[in-house]
C-alpha cells in the first residue's frame, strides 16, 4: 500500500496519521472504490453492443376508469403528453401502449377516447371475465403482472419502458436517451422523486416539476439494479424483456417486490444494469399494494428462484385477442 510506504520514509508522518484519522479515510476511500468498480460491472456487459440513439420506444402504463386518484384520467393524459414532447425532434420515435384492466361495468372504456386523441398511442383492453378468472384476491380490482405482460408480448418496438399514469420523466433522463443512446441486453433505471399532488398538472411544466420546493422525498436507490420504488422506471430492449417474459405470473395474488424480481431476474441471465436520472411521481395515499387482499410477497421469497420462468401463455397468449382498427385490441 503506498500510503504505509510514505509512512515509513517520512518523520512523524505516523503520528499525523493517526491525529487527523486518517485511516478512516483510507477506509471509507476503499469501500467508495470497491462499490463504484461493482457499478461499473454491473453497468457493462457481455453481448449489449453499441449505444443506439435511433430507435421506438414504448411507454407502457395500465389502468381502469375507476378514480385511482382524483383527475386520474388528466394526470395520465398529461403524463403521456409531457413525456412524449422530452423526446420532440429527436431520433427516438416515443409511443404508449395503454393497458385498460378489468373495466368497471358503471363507467365507460377509456380506450377509444385515447386512441382517437393521441395517434401515438395503442390500447389493449381486458374484459373483467379475465380478471375474475385470474385474480385470487376477490377485493382486488387490479393486477400488475398480467396487464403490464399483455403489453409487453403484443409490443413491437425497440424499446419498452414500464411506468406510471403519474410518472413524469426526469429531463435529465430523456436528455441521457437522446444524447448517449440505449444498448440492447441492458436494463435502465431511474431515481423517483415524489412531488406534491396539489400542482397543476393541466399545463406541466419541467421547471414546477422538478422545483425542490415541490419535491415531498427522494427514494433512495442501493445498488444495482437498484431496487428501490423500480415499477416507476424500468426500460430494456423488447427482445430482452420477452425473452425473461415480463413480470412473474406464478404469483398473481402478490402485489409487492414484483417489479423487483423483474429487475433481479433481468440480472440473473447476464443483463447490465445503468442509472439514467430521475422519474417525478406524483404523491397519493391511493397504491395499488392498498386494494384490499395484497398478498405481499416477503422480500426473501421475491429474491429465490431467479431468473423466474412463466408459462408460455403468459401474457393473455391463450385468451381471444381481436383487433377493434390498427390500435386497438381487445382481449376476452
Amino acid at each position: 500500500m503506498r500510503v504505509r510506504g510514505l509512512l515509513r520514509k517520512v518523520p512523524g508522518a505516523r503520528r499525523i496519521y493517526r491525529t487527523l484519522h486518517l485511516s478512516d479515510l483510507e477506509v471509507s476511500l476503499r469501500r467508495w472504490w470497491s462499490g463504484r468498480v461493482r457499478r461499473r460491472a454491473a453497468e457493462r456487459r457481455p453481448g449489449q453492443g453499441k449505444p443506439i440513439r435511433n430507435f421506438s420506444l414504448e411507454y407502457a402504463v395500465i389502468g381502469r376508469n375507476d378514480d385511482h386518484t382524483p383527475d386520474w384520467l388528466l394526470k395520465l393524459e398529461s403524463t403521456i403528453v409531457y413525456n412524449r414532447s422530452l423526446f420532440a425532434g429527436s431520433g427516438i420515435d416515443f409511443r404508449v401502449a395503454f393497458v385498460e384492466w378489468n373495466p368497471p361495468q358503471d363507467r365507460p372504456v377509456l380506450a377509444p377516447y385515447l386512441i382517437d386523441k393521441y395517434p401515438f398511442l395503442r390500447a389493449v383492453v381486458v374484459d373483467r371475465n379475465i380478471h375474475d378468472d385470474l385474480c385470487r384476491g376477490k377485493s382486488m380490482n387490479m393486477l400488475f403482472s398480467f396487464p403490464w405482460n399483455a403489453a409487453i408480448r403484443s409490443s413491437e418496438t425497440d424499446f419498452i419502458l414500464i411506468s406510471c399514469a403519474e410518472d413524469y420523466l426526469g429531463t435529465d433522463a430523456a436528455r441521457w436517451l437522446v444524447r448517449r443512446g440505449l444498448r440492447r441486453r441492458c436494463l435502465y433505471r431511474a431515481v423517483r422523486v415524489d412531488i406534491r399532488r396539489d400542482l397543476d398538472f393541466s399545463r406541466p411544466d419541467a421547471t414546477v416539476i422538478e422545483a425542490q420546493t415541490n419535491v415531498v422525498r427522494v427514494n433512495g436507490v442501493g445498488e444495482p439494479p437498484y431496487f428501490i420504488a423500480c415499477g416507476d422506471f424500468m426500460l430494456m430492449d423488447r427482445v430482452s424483456m420477452q425473452r425473461i417474459g415480463g413480470f412473474d405470473e406464478t404469483l398473481p395474488l402478490a402485489a409487492s417486490h414484483i417489479d423487483s424480481r423483474l429487475c433481479a431476474s433481468a440480472m440473473s441471465l447476464g443483463l447490465g444494469c445503468r442509472l439514467v436520472g430521475h422519474v417525478y411521481h406524483i404523491d397519493h395515499d391511493n397504491t395499488f399494494v392498498h386494494f384490499g387482499e395484497k398478498g405481499d410477497l416477503a422480500w426473501q421469497d421475491a429474491m429465490s428462484n431467479l431468473p423466474y420462468k412463466n408459462p408460455e401463455t403468459w401474457g393473455l397468449r391463450d385468451r381471444h385477442w381481436t383487433k377493434s382498427g390498427e390500435r386497438l385490441s381487445h382481449v376476452s
